[in-house]
């Protein structure tokens, strides 16, 4: 679903990005709701590569959107 160039080339940091998306429990809506905002957040800055941080921001927002309405 992301265009490979926003992955990088380095499979380490594919791996690493992998294993932080695998620590969630999202499924379904919840994933595409994460990489709709990494891709909202990619295309608005100045970088082209999906970072970390983007990566466990979009995670955390959507949990506590999730948490919000099971709430």
């Amino acid at each position: 679903m992301l265009p490979p160039t926003w992955l990088g080339n380095k499979r380490e940091r594919f791996d690493k990005l992998i294993d932080i998306a695998s620590e969630s429990e999202l499924s379904g809506g919840a994933i595409s709701n994460v990489i709709r905002r990494c891709g909202i957040q990619i295309l608005s800055s100045d970088s082209n590569h999906l970072s970390e941080e983007v990566l466990k921001q979009a995670i955390k927002k959507t949990e506590q959107v999730l948490s919000g309405i099971s709430s």
